[in-house]
């Protein structure tokens, strides 16, 4: 079997496998969620049903909503450094046991299916990157020369997608 994950599989990739002969076992995870939330053992690309230990909840019929989840496997926080450089544990866990995600899904019974990210952030090579943080951090950079600059996401088929700055003035 091949577990496929870290990004969205592409229709066309997947019956390319397919036609090779390969098990693909479609899943969608996160790191919070100790990685799987959903897999489809027959190589779904699309409507990917929810592993029995989940609860969650989404978006209905054409409306997308963030994805929430509650189960036993579900992290406890987020290890954040102070200022004053001491660790703390920040819980984004609400007081139901319910953690809300940065993905917009919609639900069918107990499946989901992925649609979008709800904020800035794309997938490269399996990794969230924020698009507005680098370009934050490129104008940082550009301020001393003079320059301005922007970036953008492109899908990229190997990698997920790639970062493009475009640069203005400055050396």
């Amino acid at each position: 079997v091949v577990f496929i994950g870290g990004g969205a599989l592409s229709p066309s990739l997947a019956a390319r496998a397919h036609g090779l002969g390969w098990p693909l076992w479609v899943s969608y995870g996160m790191t919070e969620a100790a990685s799987q939330i959903a897999t489809s053992s027959h190589g779904e690309t699309g409507w990917l049903p929810v592993l029995d230990h989940w609860e969650f909840e989404a978006g209905r019929g054409s409306r997308t909503a963030p994805l929430r989840i509650r189960g036993p496997a579900l992290f406890s926080g987020y290890a954040v450094r102070d200022p004053d450089g001491a660790w703390r544990l920040d819980n984004p866990v609400d007081e139901g046991g319910w953690f809300t995600t940065g993905d917009l899904c919609v639900a069918q019974e107990r499946s989901l299916r992925f649609v979008a990210r709800a904020d800035d952030t794309v997938k490269i090579l399996g990794e969230l990157v924020s698009v507005s943080r680098v370009e934050s951090e490129l104008n940082e950079d550009l301020e001393a020369v003079g320059g301005i600059g922007a970036v953008v996401a492109i899908p990229e088929a190997r990698r997920g997608h790639a970062l493009v700055a475009f640069v203005e003035g400055g050396e």
